[in-house]
């Protein structure tokens, strides 16, 4: 009966995780990964969840860090600064998972205690940054690849409980596996197939408008209902149809909705390993928008 229990119990999490995962932004916002981190909340509420969109090398070396975000569910889902976790001086994510990631066909997760390669992880930039700025002492984490594995792009989950916490058992780790598919096909859809330039995610204000497009309400109507003159929305229109590559109103509200994958010279991948500039916050805890 308790282990009944207990799986029915992770049926219903990852029930609410892939319809949470499925109302996920199917553009880049700048805030994807954090509202990722918040689907996946339902496994574990009072988890400190990092999402990462990387390319990623052998021992879980990040070649390129594409968006990063990340939210406590200790401190009511706040959104937490990804560079507090994942600085821009540690070029490895400090733990890793047997195999290079191009050999992988399927998604990974791991008890990170559990794992022999992670032994030394406390000991990393990374790791000290979780367990003493945080006081983590449990830790679940997973990968699994975006689109072609032989490109090494993965969303790379990490979720973390204090020390005085319940630690994760295994089939928390069976249900991240579960939902992991799930979320890479949603951040294929948003980011598209390739790296895209950050300055080309979707702003708040730019998400907003293009909600209001998507409801079949005019620029003017917008305006109105904004409080902004219709040149400025206009504007904000523009924009959202060279970040999207869209050429019509039709094709910006299709992808918006997730009917078309965003394509185009926007999304040419990167040319360079370098780490792009990530989006950070003055404050360590900040409330979301």
């Amino acid at each position: 009966m308790v282990t009944q229990h207990i799986h029915s119990e992770h049926l219903r999490r990852v029930a609410d995780v892939v319809s949470s995962v499925s109302s996920l932004p199917a553009v880049a916002t700048q805030d994807w990964c954090e509202r990722g981190c918040r689907s996946l909340l339902a496994l574990r509420p009072d988890a400190l969840v990092c999402l990462l969109i990387a390319d990623l090398a052998e021992n879980g070396e990040i070649l390129l860090l594409e968006a990063i975000g990340s939210v406590h569910g200790g401190y009511g889902g706040d959104a937490v600064d990804g560079q507090m976790l994942h600085p821009a001086s540690a070029s490895s994510l400090g733990w890793w998972l047997e195999g290079h990631p191009s050999q992988q066909q399927t998604s990974r997760t791991t008890l990170l205690r559990m794992n022999p390669a992670a032994s030394r992880w406390g000991e990393t930039v990374v790791g000290r940054r979780w367990s003493q700025d945080f006081s983590i002492g449990d830790m679940l984490v997973g990968l699994t690849p975006i689109g072609d594995p032989a490109d090494g792009r993965s969303i790379v989950v990490e979720m973390g409980v204090r020390s005085d916490a319940e630690e994760f058992a295994a089939p928390d780790a069976s249900a991240l596996q579960a939902v992991l598919p799930h979320l890479a096909h949603r951040a294929e859809l948003a980011f598209g197939a390739a790296p895209i330039n950050p300055m080309n995610r979707i702003t708040p204000r730019e998400q907003l408008i293009l909600e209001q497009l998507a409801l079949g309400k005019t620029v003017k109507q917008i305006a109105t209902g904004l409080s902004r003159s219709p040149h400025t929305i206009h504007d904000h229109v523009k924009s959202l149809h060279r970040k999207l590559n869209a050429s019509s109103r039709g094709e910006l509200i299709a992808r918006a909705l997730g009917h078309i994958e965003t394509c185009g010279e926007d999304t040419k991948p990167a040319t360079t390993h370098a780490m792009p500039e990530i989006h950070t916050r003055p404050n360590v805890l900040t409330q979301s928008a």
